[in-house]
């Protein structure tokens, strides 16, 4: 499992405990760039130079924001969504999955999905859906050409479980060289914004490693009135499927 994984989700990983991350992270721009202005007006520099040491600072202001933005999106996330509200899992979860598919072909990452039908819970659905895509684009950090990304979401009790799973098609050292998701604040506050929502929510994320596996399952409360009428058989849904084509 790589480091990264397992700092992230490691027994006492919090919000706290990753904040020296996210510092770190954000300091290091802020440091580029005004070592970038710096340089700027000391030295003569003809007009093609200083173009390209604006679109460098330019950049750098780009990531600064980008931080931020994730960080100000971290410490939102405080209130449960409105009791009033029902969020239908198993569609938020299908919709998301396809806005992902173009992104994990890129990378040569195949994704399957096993979904139940009318899994209802409160809360958000644009949260959840935020929640869903941060966590699947978590997982694909960490994916290489020929992975697989296997999906999992069915009633278990009062619950709706969720499992992800990243299948390794070989085999890798578990060193922190191994993780393309090394050192990239937006993957941890990704991460931890997703988890949040799903706290928020009245739910929980746990990790079960196995075997070196990158898994996670998150758990939800189940809304069961008045659906029993409603037939909650597992569905495959396939790649036409998601892709829309059926």
């Amino acid at each position: 499992m790589p480091v990264e994984f397992r700092k992230l989700t490691g027994a006492g990983a919090s919000e706290e405990s990753l904040l020296p991350e996210l510092l770190h992270a954000l300091s290091q721009p802020l440091t580029a760039l005004r070592c970038s202005l710096e340089l700027t007006l000391l030295q003569p520099r003809n007009s093609e130079e200083y173009r390209k040491r604006l679109r460098e600072s330019l950049d750098l202001t780009k990531d600064i924001t980008t931080l931020t933005a994730g960080i100000r999106e971290l410490l939102e996330v405080e209130q449960p969504g409105s009791r009033t509200q029902t969020a239908a899992f198993d569609k938020i979860l299908q919709t998301t999955v396809r806005e992902l598919l173009p992104v994990a072909d890129s990378m040569g990452v195949g994704v399957s999905m096993i979904c139940a039908p009318a899994l209802l819970t409160h809360g958000d659905g644009d949260r959840f859906y935020k929640a869903l895509f941060y966590l699947i684009e978590f997982f694909l950090s960490f994916a290489h050409a020929g992975d697989e990304l296997s999906l999992q979401a069915s009633p278990e009790g009062d619950e709706i479980a969720f499992v992800m799973q990243l299948i390794q098609s070989l085999r890798r050292e578990t060193g922190s060289g191994d993780s393309k998701a090394q050192g990239n604040a937006r993957t941890y506050l990704a991460f931890l914004i997703a988890r949040r929502v799903i706290e928020v929510e009245g739910g929980r994320v746990e990790f079960e490693p196995e075997d070196g596996q990158i898994s996670l399952r998150a758990r939800l409360p189940l809304l069961t009135s008045g659906l029993e009428d409603i037939g909650v058989d597992t569905l495959q849904f396939d790649r036409a499927i998601l892709e829309g084509e059926g």
